[in-house]
Parts: structure tokens; C-alpha cells; sequence
């Protein structure tokens, strides 16, 4: 009888231990898919963020002397949007920005690219071309408010001036 009852005490243990490694095994999944899914939906909004902003510079830049404020998400990780002046000639190697400009859009800058949106967190989260923009002082940066930037953005024919919305 002492046998039997050894033997269901193994089995005992082996069914907490069986228990432990699959609940282990689903919060480790768990973690991982809901991780995978808050990095697609950022990656979605990002995506969404440079569609949203070249529709309303293409549609605003012809309709000359009109003004639309355009509110623009953007996900949790990017903490600063710059524009950069594509229109006019600037000194590239020199541009002038009321705020610091980050050492990959001055490299950028100074390397001629047609990219003229950074989308920044920890380092450089997305960039592109949205079509010819004049900004004030070469750059304009602005900072998410709640993971939202409000744009100013006036038609001048041929183009598109952006600005922050005050």
C-alpha cells in the first residue's frame, strides 16, 4: 500500500510540473503575439502617417492661397516629425531650424536627398518624400501632442507651405 501511494505522489508531481512548463509556454506566446501585434499597428500607423501627409500636400499645393489644418497620428515611439525645405535653395551644409536638428536629417540634408519628412523615436523611425514644401528657417520640427501634430499647410501654386498650427 506505502508503494501505491508513492506512486501517485510522482504522478502529482509530474502534473505540477507539466502544469508549470504550459503556462510558462503560454505567457511567453501570449507576450510575443500581443508585442507583434502593438509592432503592426504602429507599423500601420506610420504607413498611414506619409499616405495622409503626401494626399494633403499634392491636393493642397496647386489650390493656390487656400489654408487647411490637418491633424496627423503618429504612433507611441515617434517623439518628433521634421520637415525639411525642398522648394527653395537653402546652404545645406548650414541649415537653419528654430530646433536642434538630429545628426541623420542634417546628414540627409547635406547629401541632397529628396527626402523631405522624418518621422523620429530612438533614432529614425521613417522617412520620405512628400512632394515640394517650404517650411520656415529650412527645418521645422515639431513634437506629438498626445501622438498627434497639427500641421498648417497653405497652397502657393507650385506647392505647399508648411507650418505648425497656432
Amino acid at each position: 500500500m506505502n508503494t501505491n501511494h508513492r506512486g501517485q505522489l510522482y504522478g502529482q508531481i509530474f502534473v505540477y510540473i507539466l502544469t508549470i512548463v504550459v503556462v510558462g509556454f503560454i505567457l511567453v506566446y501570449g507576450y510575443r503575439t500581443i508585442t507583434g501585434f502593438k509592432d503592426k499597428a504602429n507599423q500601420v500607423m506610420l504607413l498611414q502617417f506619409e499616405k495622409d501627409t503626401k494626399i494633403i500636400v499634392q491636393s493642397i499645393a496647386s489650390d493656390f492661397g487656400s489654408v487647411v489644418k490637418k491633424e496627423l497620428n503618429v504612433d507611441d515611439k515617434t517623439n518628433l516629425v521634421c520637415f525639411v525645405e525642398n522648394y527653395k535653395n537653402f546652404d545645406k551644409s548650414n541649415p537653419r531650424s528654430s530646433d536642434a536638428i538630429s545628426p541623420i536629417v542634417r546628414e540627409s540634408i547635406s547629401s541632397n536627398s529628396e527626402i523631405n519628412v522624418f518621422l523620429m523615436g530612438d533614432g529614425l523611425r521613417k522617412s520620405f518624400s512628400t512632394g515640394k514644401i517650404s517650411v520656415d528657417n529650412d527645418v521645422l520640427c515639431i513634437k506629438p501632442q498626445n501622438n498627434v501634430i497639427i500641421l498648417r499647410l497653405e497652397g502657393a501654386g507650385d506647392h505647399a507651405i508648411v507650418s505648425r498650427w497656432v
